[in-house]
């Protein structure tokens, strides 16, 4: 399993969708429909994508 490091992608890519691969960011976007967008215009492996809502710096969340 990949370690991902949550501070170093709220920092780069906080507020945003981000698509990742292996642990790497692929695409990012402002809304989840704009990510999706993005993906299928670069014809996307859709069962390789993890795809997840990053928060802001500074943003608690509790689930």
């Amino acid at each position: 399993m990949i370690e991902i490091d949550y501070t170093a992608l709220q920092q780069k890519y906080g507020g945003r969708y981000i698509a990742r691969r292996d642990g790497d960011v692929i695409a990012n976007a402002e809304t989840y429909d704009e990510l999706i967008d993005r993906l299928e215009n670069e014809g996307a492996q859709w069962e390789e994508l993890i795809i997840e809502y990053v928060e802001p710096v500074n943003i608690v969340c509790v689930y």
